[in-house]
């Protein structure tokens, strides 16, 4: 029963361990994709701030921080965690120009929406 309990104890911290161990992984990430970013231009010390501190309070994961600031690494990582060998080529499709209108709204059909003045409707 003593060697038994000591197992346990030892699997309890051993998976411990690990969780913390990842979770650096992930915060290092995060780190590293925000130091490349700021030292770019394109993020600032602000959005590290909020990022950390929505990542401190809970409100956010890891995972969900690096989609919302850094789309492209969260595709890149979605992609290798399929095993995906066809992770070229679904990056140059998706930087085609009827993925940026679809994704960015340039040909979106306003339907029911109220015309603006000077207009007539044409029904």
């Amino acid at each position: 029963a003593e060697a038994e309990a000591l197992a346990l104890e030892a699997a309890a911290e051993y998976e411990k361990a690990a969780r913390e161990e990842g979770r650096a992984r992930k915060e290092s990430r995060v780190d590293a994709l925000f130091a490349d970013a700021i030292a770019r231009g394109k993020a600032t010390e602000a959005d590290l701030d909020r990022a950390t501190d929505e990542l401190a309070s809970g409100a956010k994961t890891e995972d969900e921080i690096v989609a919302f600031f850094f789309p492209n690494a969260a595709l890149g990582a979605a992609a290798g965690a399929t095993g995906s060998d066809d992770a070229a080529a679904a990056g140059a499709a998706k930087k085609g120009r009827a993925w940026r209108e679809g994704r960015d709204g340039r040909a979106a059909r306003l339907v029911g929406a109220p015309e603006e003045e000077g207009e007539e409707e044409s029904e």
